[in-house]
């Protein structure tokens, strides 16, 4: 790969991402009464070769202290959110270069206006996270049973990668049983500080018709076109789909989604036009009083944070048992691989068990202790990680 930009050009990039996270959304139509949340957590954590880096990294203790805040405002026709976190992690091991930086500063605006048959939606968002630590990761102490699979290992050095986004969406109800929904969206990655991997810039568009086949059932057909722009070596591309799903909501705990579609990719690194198939399967199903188990299985073709065009395909399993009325227990398999479309990067498989074990000891307060076993293709030994975290508002 090339050398990342250079440091005027870096400090540009995030200025303008700054700028789009924060940029003002419209005024509500109606006064309504403004909610203000704030919370702080605290984990402690210790594992082995965290990084799964190949030779394997020294086992590593870490505290995080994050910072949780949120605004939000809501009429009968608009609604408007505002939130944001950040912290300070400190390490303490051999291979901890940097012993305490900042935690993953993140921001997120959002917007939204309900009319008598149109919607109207609108989103800005800025994320800053450590590099190194973009691989496949279940953060128990934050969001238990959640684990999902993210971009695979990009690199080892210790910069920055910077996400910024903006997205809109229309929505049009054609009569009792038919809507219509289009969105559109750009994002930009970029690196600080790390010469292994390329920022890029994604931009899309998707249309999408949805049709009430009962008051449980409903069936969607949409279509979307984007194109990925890399800084670097990996090659630009073009991804048009056609995707069909089937989706059934009984409750939260009782939902089912299947869907199949088509990915045609054309890709400055290849000679002809690239072809797969996409696909989804997902439930979520209530055992019992106290027991509910989701399922989930995937394949679909995006493009890496460096702006490789990839296929991933992906199975969890999450099985969530309340213990007591505030105490509950999660256990937690999945898998992930990754194979390259168009760039320059690696295949690999990721792996990963949890269990988690959360309390609430006070309403708005969780107490949180959890084990994470991790391994990938690519790594010269499993990972082992060990957690406790409490989370506290700060205000009732």
């Amino acid at each position: 790969m090339t050398a990342s930009p250079t440091g005027r050009t870096r400090a540009q990039t995030v200025l303008v991402l700054c700028a789009l996270a924060l940029a003002p959304a419209p005024a509500l139509g109606q006064s309504g009464d403004p909610e203000f949340r704030a919370s702080i957590s605290q984990t402690v954590s210790a594992g082995t070769n965290r990084g799964l880096a190949d030779p394997a990294e020294d086992p590593r203790f870490s505290s995080n202290t994050t910072l949780n805040l949120g605004w939000s405002r809501a009429t009968a026709r608009d609604s408007l959110s505002l939130a944001g976190s950040a912290g300070i992690n400190a390490s303490l091991g051999d291979d901890a270069e940097d012993p305490v930086v900042p935690v993953a500063p993140r921001v997120a605006l959002d917007y939204a206006r309900q009319g008598t048959t149109t919607r109207l939606s609108l989103g800005a968002s800025l994320r800053v996270d450590r590099a190194e630590d973009q691989d496949f990761v279940l953060d128990s102490a934050s969001d238990p049973g959640t684990g999902s699979s993210g971009d695979l290992r990009l690199t080892t050095e210790e910069g920055l990668q910077i996400d910024g986004g903006l997205s809109a969406g229309l929505g049009w109800d054609l009569g009792p049983l038919d809507s219509l929904n289009a969105s559109a969206r750009v994002s930009r990655t970029e690196f600080v500080d790390v010469s292994t991997a390329d920022g890029s810039t994604d931009a899309g568009a998707s249309l999408g018709w949805t049709r009430t086949l009962s008051p449980l059932w409903r069936g969607t057909l949409s279509t979307g076109l984007n194109q990925v722009v890399s800084d670097g070596e990996n090659a630009d591309s073009i991804r048009a789909s056609l995707n069909g799903s089937l989706n059934y909501q009984e409750s939260d705990d009782r939902s089912f989604t299947a869907g199949l579609g088509i990915v045609v990719i054309d890709a400055e690194s290849d000679d002809e036009i690239v072809t797969r198939f996409s696909g989804n399967l997902r439930g979520s199903f209530e055992l019992s009083s106290r027991d509910s188990l989701s399922l989930g299985v995937d394949q679909n073709v995006t493009p890496g944070a460096d702006g490789a065009l990839v296929t991933r395909t992906g199975a969890s399993a999450d099985w969530t048992r309340e213990v007591t009325g505030v105490d509950t227990v999660i256990f937690g398999l999945g898998a992930t691989r990754q194979s390259v479309v168009s760039g320059d990067a690696d295949d690999s498989t990721l792996y990963r068990a949890s269990v988690t074990y959360r309390r609430q000891i006070l309403p708005g307060a969780n107490l949180t202790a959890g084990y994470t076993f991790r391994n990938s293709t690519d790594a010269a030994e499993p990972s082992h990680t060990v957690s406790l975290g409490i989370t506290l508002p700060l205000f009732p």
